[in-house]
């Protein structure tokens, strides 16, 4: 890459302060990286006496199962009169030994896409959670890996509930008000399930939880999160767990439950996500230690946690992905829904432009952007 691409057009004086403040960056690094190296052996020694630190070869040997991920994306092309949102949630079938059949054809998917006023707000987030939800629900695997934490469904619906404008019935809020109560029963059963035969777990990529921390605080290094530090004194084939799950400074809770007159179900959810608990594991040498949340009753369960890992170990052979397959394919897949959105914007503005029988300027600054396009990236 070239130094004018990478820079862009930021003034050289700026770009070089910047390059020579990054040796400092480095210097904090290294001692950084020095202590944990010297606190690697204590920490392990700690975690062995322990018994949470583990091998996987030490639970009892499972069959491989058959798994899936899912993951969803929301994308806002914003434009000068409404905004048009669209969402998505995909779910794609892992790698499977030749011996197991696939369920699906291909991507099992759910959309949303409409036009919307620009205080569209968190609604997007809410309809993706619900599709991810439903489409983790129904999936027939024996694994079901979805990205974040068991938390964020209810983080970011809770979100989309307070920014419902219920005097405008647009179709963002009438989706979340008529789905709401199915996806609080989905939610509920994958947050408490109680079946041997099926596990729903969380992969977060991205964490600064610190039960590991908490737990052996004095003998910690700084302020490290748990992942950070369980990759560098982790051997491939360890695991670390199950331990309980960082539980919120206030109580888990949503603001409203549109179309939910039972509030027992809420406080069956909150129950649930008390009990989660969290897996550190390692599956080979090029892969980080990668953080599982699990519901209670799986965690109780060794011949589970021995499925899970297998699972993860399968899904985890090719260098470079930091991830299981199914939930790196997953992500890519969703992550281009943005790049499709002003291929959306010009077919409903073609459309317009056929019908409307206005001034058809009216429809070129309706349906531009609401900034300068032109050498737009």
């Amino acid at each position: 890459m070239s130094e004018e691409k990478l820079f862009g057009e930021l003034p050289q004086a700026l770009v070089e302060e910047l390059l020579n403040k990054c040796e400092t960056i480095g210097s904090t690094l290294i001692s950084n990286f020095e202590q944990l190296r010297n606190f690697k052996e204590k920490i392990r020694s700690i975690l062995k006496n322990d018994n949470i630190l583990r091998n996987k070869a030490s639970l009892k040997p499972q069959p491989i199962p058959t798994c899936c991920a899912v993951d969803g994306a929301y994308a806002v092309e914003k434009m000068l009169s409404n905004d048009i949102v669209a969402v998505t949630a995909v779910a794609i079938e892992g790698l499977t030994p030749p011996s197991e059949n696939r369920y699906w054809g291909g991507p099992n998917y759910l959309t949303f896409v409409d036009t919307v006023n620009h205080d569209v707000n968190s609604l997007p987030r809410g309809i993706m959670m619900a599709m991810e939800i439903e489409i983790a629900y129904n999936a027939p695997h024996e694994v079901i890996m979805l990205d974040g934490s068991f938390s964020t469904p209810l983080i970011h619906m809770n979100q989309a509930i307070n920014s419902m404008n219920l005097k405008n019935k647009d179709r963002p809020t009438v989706y979340i008000e008529d789905s709401f109560s199915k996806y609080l029963d989905r939610y509920i059963h994958i947050a408490s399930s109680n079946r041997s035969d099926k596990a729903w777990i969380y992969l977060p990529k991205y964490t600064t939880k610190k039960e590991m921390k908490l737990k052996y605080e004095a003998n910690w290094p700084f302020d490290y999160d748990d992942r950070a530090v369980l990759t560098q004194i982790m051997e491939p084939g360890e695991f670390v767990g199950p331990i309980n799950i960082e539980l919120p400074e206030s109580p888990w809770h949503f603001s409203k439950t549109p179309g939910v007159s039972d509030k027992s179900k809420s406080t069956m959810l909150y129950h649930a996500l008390n009990e989660i608990s969290v897996i550190y594991y390692k599956p080979n040498l090029q892969t980080p230690s990668l953080r599982i949340e699990i519901n209670k009753m799986a965690a109780s369960n060794e011949n589970i946690i021995a499925k899970v890992l297998n699972c993860i170990e399968f899904q985890c052979g090719f260098g470079g992905i930091f991830e299981p397959y199914p939930l790196y394919m997953a992500d890519r897949m969703v992550k281009t829904l943005g790049s499709a959105m002003p291929a959306f914007r010009q077919t409903a503005t073609l459309q317009i432009a056929k019908e409307y029988k206005g001034d058809i300027s009216d429809v070129y600054f309706g349906m531009h952007g609401y900034r300068t396009e032109n050498g737009r990236n």
